[in-house]
């Protein structure tokens, strides 16, 4: 699960349209040039999204899975998502996994899945596979497939890709902190973006200019009520991360990788996430805190 603390600075005149709501929990902004769009077209894609890969939707194509239930062949959307999920998870080295899911019920993060008092089995985190001919393979019954730390990027790409089909050159897309930008605001300037101060949520520890790319943050310094667990989960080791790095963004063409590489980042920790960065040759501004204080690390290629 990634949770994202990003602030949009922004101010508008009548140049500029927005689209605003509530969607997947949480809320989103669209601040675009000139030529209106029709809302229900975002919905569509929200929809299209909540069908496939909600875990709140036991009628959604990944519910199925995960219940042993029958799916009839898999979407592009659901294929990609699969796919760029792979990626992230080989490059990192398994610290972005989509298959933890059992673990975070385990261990009381959410209950999106069936509750067992017996802690799942290891071999759960290879054991869900879709082959080169869009089959799924399912191992064992209590294997769960989970796409959270993906799909609010996914979204935000697949909302980019219909406002670019508009031929809209000038944008801002937002949903629960996830964010790509294209061109620049209603002042002619890039688009900026503040990063929220995690001891501080009032203030902000540095603004950013989005210059045609995607922003997302992960961090773990909000703990759950009661528990001193962060909700940030350590694939590798199979609990809760416990490191020095309170914070991590990163930038990327496309919001979903931006997305999942934030997870994997904030989940390896500052050592790892320096040397991955720079092999990556991904951009990135990390927080770390030490015996000085708050400090910080900037990655750009």
């Amino acid at each position: 699960m990634t949770f994202l603390f990003c602030f949009l600075s922004i101010l508008f005149d009548s140049k500029y349209n927005i689209i605003q709501g509530k969607t997947q929990g949480t809320t989103y902004k669209i601040v675009y040039e000139y030529q209106q769009i029709p809302k229900q077209k975002i919905d569509s894609i929200f929809s299209l999204i909540n069908h496939e890969f909600s875990l709140w939707d036991s009628t959604s194509v990944i519910s199925k899975i995960n219940a042993n239930k029958p799916v009839q062949g898999f979407s592009k959307d659901f294929i990609e998502i699969y796919k760029l999920s792979e990626i992230v998870s080989k490059e990192s080295n398994g610290y972005f996994n989509t298959r933890i899911g059992p673990w975070l019920s385990y261990y009381g993060f959410y209950k999106s899945f069936k509750s067992s008092s017996l802690k799942p089995n290891r071999k759960y985190l290879r054991d869900i596979l879709i082959d080169e001919n869009g089959v799924l393979k399912k191992r064992h019954y209590d294997s769960a497939l989970d796409f959270n730390a993906i799909a609010q990027g996914y979204t935000v790409d697949l909302i980019s890709d219909l406002l670019e089909s508009y031929s809209i050159k000038n944008y801002l897309i937002e949903i629960g902190g996830e964010v790509k930008a294209k061109g620049v605001n209603e002042k002619g300037e890039f688009w900026k973006i503040g990063l929220e101060d995690p001891l501080n949520q009032n203030g902000y520890y540095k603004i950013v200019q989005l210059k045609n790319t995607s922003l997302a943050t992960s961090g773990t310094y909000r703990n759950l009520t009661g528990n001193k667990r962060t909700h940030i989960f350590n694939p590798k080791k199979l609990k809760s991360v416990d490191h020095n790095m309170l914070t991590v963004s990163v930038f990327h063409e496309k919001a979903a990788l931006a997305d999942a590489y934030a997870t994997a980042f904030i989940a390896m920790g500052l050592r790892k996430t320096k040397r991955l960065s720079k092999k990556l040759n991904i951009s990135c501004i990390a927080l770390y805190a030490d015996k000085q204080g708050t400090k910080v690390y900037v990655s750009y290629p």
